[in-house]
């Protein structure tokens, strides 16, 4: 994708997003990832009420994030932060930011998208959590044994 510029690359996530990733003649709901979860052996990552789960797709994605992350430690209190490589693998993160405060699920979609997590997902939580869906925000991530070398997260190390 060199010498494309971030819109356009954006906006071909975005179309591929739509138009793969998520079935968008359904209601999004919950249910679909939770039972991908068991057909597929994924973990299934709820937000605790104070965490916020980012999905970034691109690199460029995550840096935008990085330059954010003053403000929301300013006003949020920012705890802890855990970067994992998504089931995509790298460009593509996961990242788990614990906050000083509780949210509630429109505050953290909201959050989550101003920081720059896929638009796609973030708008499809809005529906489910308009819907009343129990989990509008979650995260489906390999368990440790499915992880290869290179994509073992470093608090997974420690204990060696």
């Amino acid at each position: 994708m060199k010498g494309l510029c971030y819109e356009t690359i954006e906006i071909s996530k975005i179309q591929d997003g739509v138009m793969t990733d998520y079935e968008v003649r359904n209601s999004p709901n919950s249910q679909r990832a939770l039972i991908e979860a068991e057909q597929e052996g994924l973990l299934v990552v709820f937000p605790e009420p104070n965490q916020l789960q980012l999905d970034f797709d691109t690199e460029h994605q995550y840096n935008v994030y990085r330059e954010l992350y003053p403000i929301i430690d300013k006003y949020y209190s920012i705890m802890e932060e855990q970067v994992t490589p998504s089931r995509s693998g790298l460009p593509h993160r996961h990242v788990t930011v614990t906050l000083g405060i509780t949210l509630n699920n429109y505050q953290r979609i909201a959050i989550q998208a101003c920081l720059g997590s896929d638009r796609v997902r973030e708008l499809l939580s809005v529906i489910q959590e308009d819907n009343k869906d129990p989990h509008p925000t979650l995260f489906l991530e390999k368990k440790p044994a499915q992880l290869t070398e290179g994509e073992v997260p470093s608090e997974l190390l420690l204990g060696e």
